[in-house]
């Protein structure tokens, strides 16, 4: 009988039972009294069924890692961590070394960049580089998309806005809903961590020159049962072309889950190109 290599990976979860607020990396890094990358070379279980991890540091962003290992708790539910022996990591941890699927740490794959750890040195070296969440735009399958992601509570939970506009019907509409279909059809969908609000919910967007009103719509998200805040029509593009001169989108509004939004922005400093090409798409 043949036996493949093992790698020890201790608490493995069922991850797709579990779910984190997102955080972008400039909420972990300055979150974070511990910021720094390095190589798991052992682990093991204590007497309790926590994870003790041995590492080597390869480089060091923020802290003194006041720590000789990493440690985790287990919670006894499906939200569990893993860990690795022989991976590198870059690691988020206050001065206690403990660590969870939710801590925001991220494994490095040999051979695939890694912007963020650019940002990172750039932080480190005194620079205030953008270090939210980028703004992306694609261009399939009849249509034009521009997405992004921004905070909308103070602990830590991310929201997305999506916008679309579509030049032809799909090639294969059997994932779309019959409006999707349309020439011409376009869609500001703005996704809060709520599953339903009244219908006459709001929000009110202010860029530097306009103020736009997002309305509930519970079918906004197509195969989705949960709503989302949608614009609409004129509007998106309007939207989008706003976006040009506007550093950030001011979001407010009053919601049942979040009493108040009056401190969420959606940054546009990060976007780089992704908003002009949205807009030259939307208008060909």
């Amino acid at each position: 009988m043949r036996f493949l290599p093992l790698i020890l990976v201790l608490l493995a979860c069922d991850a797709l039972a579990c779910s984190c607020a997102g955080s972008d990396l400039q909420r972990q890094y300055q979150s974070s009294s511990n910021v720094f990358t390095a190589v798991v070379t052992g682990a093991r279980f204590d007497e309790d069924g926590n994870i003790e991890a041995d590492f080597e540091v390869t480089e060091v962003f923020k802290g003194d890692i006041p720590f000789d290992r990493l440690r985790t708790t287990r919670s006894g539910t499906t939200c569990d961590t893993s860990i690795a022996v022989g991976p590198e990591y870059v690691f988020f941890m206050g001065d206690e070394g403990r660590f969870g699927m939710c801590s925001g740490n991220k494994a490095i794959v040999p051979g695939r960049p890694t912007p963020w750890l650019d940002l990172l040195r750039a932080y480190k070296a005194g620079e205030i580089p953008d270090l939210s969440s980028p703004w992306k735009y694609r261009h399939y399958d009849g249509s034009c998309s521009l997405k992004t992601d921004f905070r909308s509570t103070e602990d830590a939970i991310m929201s997305y806005l999506n916008l679309e506009y579509r030049h032809a019907a799909p090639a294969n509409p059997v994932w779309t809903i019959e409006r999707l279909n349309e020439v011409g059809y376009s869609s500001a969908v703005f996704m809060l961590p709520t599953r339903k609000e009244p219908t006459d919910a709001t929000l009110n967007l202010k860029t530097h020159d306009r103020e736009f009103i997002a309305t509930w719509s519970d079918d906004a998200l197509p195969g989705r049962s949960s709503g989302a805040f949608q614009l609409s029509g004129d509007d998106v593009l309007a939207f989008a072309q706003e976006l040009f001169r506007s550093e950030v989108v001011q979001v407010e509004g009053s919601l049942e889950r979040y009493p108040s939004l009056e401190d969420t922005v959606i940054r546009t400093t990060n976007a780089g190109s992704a908003i002009s090409d949205f807009v030259n798409c939307a208008m060909q």
